[in-house]
């Protein structure tokens, strides 16, 4: 039997992986566009933003709890979770 997925839940995680999502590949985009133009110290700094919001994508997964977590997380000065943090939550799910 198939069940229907709350959908409350469900878009938390759908807003948390589309935006981070995004994020990640308009990084992308601009580590190209720096490395191309010769910033390649800048181009850098912009993948390590990339790869940090890629790995904080698997850290939240399917979790609908860390996705609201997130949300709501509204610390501009602290990360919402630490770079080896995210990868070892990014890592179980693999």
């Amino acid at each position: 039997m198939r069940t229907v997925p709350d959908p409350a839940t469900g878009s938390a995680l759908f807003r948390v992986h589309t935006t981070l999502g995004v994020r990640v590949l308009q990084d992308l985009r601009m580590v190209g566009l720096c490395a191309l133009n010769g910033y390649i110290m800048q181009s850098w700094t912009v993948a390590s933003s990339a790869f940090e919001a890629a790995n904080l994508m698997g850290y939240v997964a399917n979790d609908p709890d860390r996705a609201n977590q997130w949300l709501e997380y509204s610390n501009t000065t602290r990360p919402f979770v630490g770079v080896k943090d995210a990868i070892r939550g990014c890592l179980m799910y693999l």
